[in-house]
């Protein structure tokens, strides 16, 4: 059964009242994944943008730190994890609040964070990006969102939801960790530091 369309919750600027709208998906590019949402948590950032401290582009669909199920996948390029495995239907997945382009010189020097086409999810018009926010049904991951698969229910993933935004950028600063055991120090983009040991 294929799934053409998605409620999502809109911000339209502080002091206005949040709008519920139902539209169609568009089909998927290249290395895209729909994603149906199991849970949204709200960060400090998404009450911020709400509150007027914060500023965002409008309507934008706030949410970042997210868990779902793939239920469709693009039929052009198909999308892989962080860890370079295929996708499937069903799979449990969170990923990366920033997608990077992979093409720019900061990406080629090992520095997706500061992209010269950064996209983050939670941040941007749904004009413009549509379905790239959490407090929706669905969320489309773009290519290079680095997606990781969670064996473990949905409920238990959430205190980690908060936690795997700097543990990223540490795991790839690190390097391949593989199957040795890694530390990581630090809880936000700018704090943490992630090493191997052995």
């Amino acid at each position: 059964m294929k799934i053409s369309t998605g409620t999502a919750v809109l911000f339209n600027g502080t002091g206005k009242e949040l709008q519920i709208t139902q539209t169609e998906f568009p089909d998927l590019a290249a290395g895209e994944v729909l994603v149906q949402i199991s849970a949204t948590t709200l960060c400090g950032s998404d009450l911020h943008t709400y509150e007027g401290r914060r500023q965002t582009a409008t309507p934008a669909v706030l949410g970042h730190e997210i868990i779902g199920r793939v239920v469709a996948l693009s039929e052009i390029e198909p999308a892989t994890t962080y860890a370079g495995e295929s996708l499937q239907i069903g799979d449990r997945v969170t990923w990366s609040l920033c997608v990077h382009c992979g093409e720019c010189f900061f990406c080629e020097h090992d520095l997706p964070q500061k992209c010269e086409q950064l996209l983050k999810y939670g941040h941007q018009s749904f004009a413009t990006h549509p379905w790239c926010g959490g407090l929706a049904t669905h969320i489309i991951l773009r290519r290079h969102s680095s997606p990781l698969k969670f064996p473990i229910p949905s409920l238990m993933m959430l205190p980690v939801l908060q936690l795997r935004h700097g543990y990223g950028s540490g795991l790839r600063r690190a390097g391949g960790v593989g199957e040795r055991k890694c530390r990581s120090v630090g809880g936000g983009d700018a704090g943490s530091d992630c090493r191997r040991d052995g």
